[in-house]
């Protein structure tokens, strides 16, 4: 499968945000420089290697790697058990905001600006090392911090320059580190596939537009965060770059 590098029409920029957080014995800490996304499918048998691909990216030194199941393929003999509309909604929206068009499984979508087949480890090693170059020089830094029992997200200004164009989205997104499935039927049948850091929630919790802000989450909005299952995307309209990520810290409770 052929894929296309396509950057976004706000150009360079960026992706990264430190954070130092403990909970508990639990340390999470440095920077995500880079988010991949992988969109898969229990129903597709050219996935389970994407799947465990993603593995790898997570074990990475700043990287959040993600795993949104589709249900593209559920009319194949069997539902995925894992994949939510929203997800292949996002999915479809990335292709028309990129203008290609293009949804397939696996597809992996780096830092919101590239995709490629998620089997393919060259081709996403090569779009990680685009992205990040082309993206240095405009880092934005979100600070998260415990404010009374949620958390408040900070977010900087940005030069007159830069704001002009700033329409971004605030994502929570809580995920499992793990999870197995028996398939039954379909083209993955008698198969059991590994899944890792499967999204379960992706909801919007804020926006910003290129000036000091302050969001904050509740601690309903932060039920079942744990250090590690759950992180802050900034992103360019709502699928275009990402303009930050920041692990979010387990509050205590939760």
């Amino acid at each position: 499968m052929r894929k296309t590098s396509i950057a976004q029409l706000f150009g360079a920029l960026a992706l990264l945000a430190p954070l130092s957080a403990t909970a508990g014995d639990t340390k999470v800490t440095g920077q995500i420089q880079s988010v991949i996304e992988l969109y898969t499918s229990q129903g597709c048998s050219s996935c389970p290697p994407a799947d465990a691909l993603l593995k790898t990216y997570i074990e990475r030194d700043g990287v959040l790697a993600l795993s949104f199941n589709v249900d593209i393929w559920d009319s194949l003999g069997w539902k995925d058990t894992l994949a939510k509309p929203e997800f292949t909604k996002r999915q479809r929206a990335y292709a028309q905001t990129r203008g290609d068009g293009q949804v397939y499984t696996p597809q992996t979508v780096i830092n919101g600006m590239a995709h490629a087949v998620g089997s393919d480890r060259r081709a996403i090693d090569a779009e990680i090392s685009t992205t990040v170059a082309q993206t240095k020089a405009m880092r934005v830094a979100l600070s998260i911090a415990a404010d009374g029992d949620g958390l408040q997200i900070d977010t900087p200004t940005w030069s007159v320059a830069r704001a002009a164009a700033v329409n971004a989205t605030l994502w929570l997104v809580k995920f499992t580190p793990l999870a197995s499935v028996d398939i039954q039927r379909g083209e993955n049948s008698g198969r059991s596939v590994s899944y890792h850091n499967v999204v379960r929630q992706f909801t919007s919790v804020g926006n910003w537009r290129g000036e000091a802000s302050s969001t904050k989450l509740s601690r309903a909005q932060l039920v079942d965060c744990t250090p590690g299952t759950c992180a802050i995307l900034l992103q360019q309209g709502g699928t275009g770059s990402i303009l930050g990520a920041a692990w979010v810290p387990g509050i205590s409770g939760t």
